[in-house]
């Protein structure tokens, strides 16, 4: 049996509300490294709790570039992946498990 139109508009927002709400709170922790990353070393080290820093610099990313390997590690990270997509899906994996008749 279907809902009668004037049931399916209030039932629809309140589940596009009940998405937007869990969409924001599986998304803070990204949201927040990211505001973090752009933060000041002086900003960083404070008691407050800054959401948004006040003067957003790249100078973290331009060092890390500078420091770290970086395109080394995504790299790696690409070949894992590959590895197991592939070991995933080969063929063998498609043999049926021998069995006696």
């Amino acid at each position: 049996m279907d809902m009668p139109v004037n049931q399916k508009a209030p039932m629809s927002g309140v589940l596009v509300t009940l998405n937007v709400v869990v969409a924001l709170f599986m998304l803070f922790p990204l949201l927040y490294a990211v505001s973090v990353s752009l933060m000041t070393g002086s900003e960083l080290f404070t008691m407050d709790m800054n959401l948004i820093p006040r003067a957003s610099t790249l100078e973290n990313y331009l060092r890390a570039w500078a420091q770290v390997p970086l395109l080394r590690f995504i790299l790696n990270s690409f070949i894992v992946a590959g590895c197991i997509t592939l070991g995933r899906s080969s063929p063998a994996r498609w043999q049926p498990l021998p069995s006696r008749f």
